[in-house]
């Protein structure tokens, strides 16, 4: 399902708010033609710029035929499970009507008549498929862009074929599926789901298995070793028309001992993707360990998006920047193609396929890569690969200072686009040698000479909706969003709360960086940050964070009582009795009249003044006069252990 701008679709530019239509999909000196609605003049745009803006959503792309809801908001495994099948049998078709150069129609009764007795589209479905893949757009709409039916029988039919599913989709069965659907009729009418004049119809028996995950019957009546085998395909040569249809997918051991920043290893692997068209590396990760579906999306994402950032980080100045969604991806049976998220690419677009085991023929492109990598790099320091064998020489290569885990990488991304880039391919010799006869060749043909419209990138919001782990939480104004114990704010958080409103939200998380999630607020997905979040915090995965959480509050559990504490709960638990207390205003005022006098006397007494500094002579004149205190009133002596009483 490749993607590109064609006549009539209509962009609007974010920041200026104009509208522009597309007049012609065929490139001008790599610009395309648009209209400015407004204004009612051309424009010429650089191609390049427009799918930049797409993909960083400044420029937003309406087309007329494009359903309400996207494919990717489809949040149902049943409906991705039969957008994968409708698009494997479209692709049987086309590859067929290429491979043979007949019609259409006839190589789709040709493929029908392959799978003869499994599920298989009608010709009027396969051909709505076709138009709509034709137009860059998913073979199926999905359930949320169809009217509201009634189910034809009730749930107990669905649930009786579910029940008995087995009997049929089982390796060696007895069952046939003509008798298989008169054996549901019976027990129906037996048990009264339907009545004696009605009859579940084969085709609906088929949607209900096709709903319930058996797509391919004939594959789950063999034995499992078998499977790969019998649905491989003769040795052939693989044809493209144009980049971007496939991409082929592989993780390779690199025989080299690699100093890392934590030691030594020799577990070095690289996930990387070649373009058959042209023969360009699409996207490459380093990794250190056995490669996991996770390192396998970075990879993918490396496709998708622009590599600048990535060149400027390995000191690499390239004037070019090769990127773009890709049709088909084909992986093998490694752990880095396989995995829930990776089935979810197909709601990008993306559709994937993965070879059986054993069948390097079926993606010999990414083979040949491996093996020329290997052997241009094979005189670094700390190689083991030796006469094509890798591990032959480890036991020199540990007497040699290994190079950095960034310095392997810089040698195989400079090999990429100065060396094999650049090689003359004896594929491309003899295959459209007007196109060029170099990857680098093709690829500027494609893109700057033959005016071919390169498929529209996805954005960053349609990535991570379709890669994170998505659930719903509650928007809060105290705790903003709290996610697996963490409370996640941010500058962002006051406009989620002005437009939900401590509403449920959809949340997306990255399992691996437990730092940010994101906020789908209807229009983009809003990033917020983890509360204790600093510029310096590493991006640990959200279990590694939950475990270092627990241990400090291990730590900050109190332990032994202190004397203090001690000292405070002996001195609580003692009873005294007082007075009957005099009401508490009174005595409030009372004692802070008394305790003002008493600090102003302790104030005195802290600060004596000197007589002679304030008042001179007329001191000495005071103190010659005689002075008598027999008028003067007598003070009573309190004694203050009988609590104020008069001695």
């Amino acid at each position: 399902m490749l993607q590109g701008l064609k006549k009539g679709d209509a962009l609007t530019d974010i920041t200026s708010s104009i509208e522009y239509f597309v007049v012609d999909s065929q490139l001008v000196d790599g610009c395309i033609a648009l209209l400015d609605r407004s204004s009612r003049e051309p424009k010429f745009w650089p191609l390049h710029e427009v799918y930049e803006g797409i993909s960083q959503q400044r420029i937003k792309l309406h087309r007329a035929d494009t359903a309400f809801v996207p494919v990717h908001a489809h949040d149902s495994p049943a409906f991705l499970q039969r957008l994968n099948w409708a698009t494997k049998c479209l692709r049987q078709v086309l590859d067929t009507t290429d491979e043979l150069g007949m019609s259409f129609d006839r190589a789709f009764h040709l493929v029908r008549d392959e799978h003869r007795g499994q599920p298989f589209p009608t010709r009027s479905s396969m051909y709505r498929f076709k138009a709509r893949h034709l137009a860059g757009l998913p073979v199926l709409k999905g359930d949320k862009n169809k009217g509201c039916r009634k189910a034809r029988y009730q749930l107990e039919v669905y649930e009786l074929i579910t029940q008995h599913a087995p009997l049929y989709c089982s390796p060696h069965s007895r069952w046939q599926m003509p008798a298989f659907v008169r054996f549901i009729n019976q027990q129906a009418r037996d048990k009264g789901y339907i009545e004696a004049t009605q009859s579940v119809s084969l085709r609906h028996v088929r949607d209900t298995l096709k709903q319930q995950g058996y797509i391919d019957t004939g594959s789950y009546r063999m034995e499992r070793k078998n499977v790969a085998a019998a649905r491989s395909m003769g040795a052939r040569r693989i044809h493209t028309t144009y980049p971007f249809e496939r991409v082929e997918m592989d993780g390779v051991h690199l025989p080299f001992l690699v100093q890392t920043d934590h030691g030594v290893s020799s577990n070095i692997w690289c996930v990387h993707a070649i373009e058959v068209k042209t023969g360009m590396v699409l996207g490459w990760k380093l990794v250190v360990g056995s490669p996991s579906e996770n390192d396998g999306l970075d990879c993918i994402q490396s496709m998708l998006f622009s590599k600048k950032t990535a060149f400027r980080l390995l000191g690499l100045n390239y004037s070019f920047d090769i990127y773009g969604t890709p049709g088909l991806i084909v992986f093998d049976n490694g752990a880095e193609g396989k995995g829930e998220r990776m089935e979810k690419l197909l709601l990008l677009g993306i559709d994937t396929e993965h070879c059986p085991a054993r069948h390097p023929h079926k993606k010999p492109y990414i083979e040949r890569l491996n093996r020329s990598l290997k052997t241009a790099l094979e005189t670094l320091p700390g190689c083991t690969r030796m006469d094509g064998i890798d591990g032959k020489r480890t036991m020199a290569a540990e007497r040699e200072t290994p190079l950095s885990l960034l310095e392997i990488e810089q040698f195989m991304v400079r090999w990429y686009y100065e060396q094999w880039g650049n090689q003359t391919l004896e594929r491309h010799q003899y295959t459209d040698p007007e196109c060029g006869v170099t990857p680098m060749e093709r690829w500027k043909y494609f893109t700057e000479t033959s005016g071919h419209v390169m498929p529209i990138p996805v954005t960053q919001d349609e990535w991570r909706k379709v890669t994170l782990v998505r659930s719903q939480r509650k928007l809060s104004s105290k705790t903003g969003i709290t996610y697996e114990g963490l409370s996640y704010k941010g500058s962002n958080l006051p406009h989620l709360l002005q437009r939900f409103h401590e509403a449920p939200v959809s949340v997306y998380a990255d399992p691996r960086d437990y730092r940010f999630i994101y906020v789908d607020d209807g229009s983009q997905l809003v990033e917020l940050a983890e509360e204790f979040v600093h510029s310096d915090s590493p991006a640990f995965t959200l279990e590694q964070c939950k475990v270092q959480r627990k241990a400090l509050r291990e730590q900050l559990k109190p332990g032994e009582a202190s004397q203090f504490e001690r000292d405070i709960w002996s001195q609580s638990l003692q009873t005294t009795t007082r007075k009957t207390p005099e009401k508490t205003a009174q005595r409030n005022r009372t004692t802070a009249k008394k305790h003002k006098e008493s600090q102003a006397i302790q104030r005195a007494i802290a600060k004596p003044l000197k007589a002679s500094s304030l008042l001179g002579e007329s001191v000495n004149k005071v103190h010659d006069a005689t002075m008598t205190f027999d008028n003067l009133p007598t003070f009573d002596v309190v004694d203050r252990r009988n609590e104020g009483g008069k001695a």
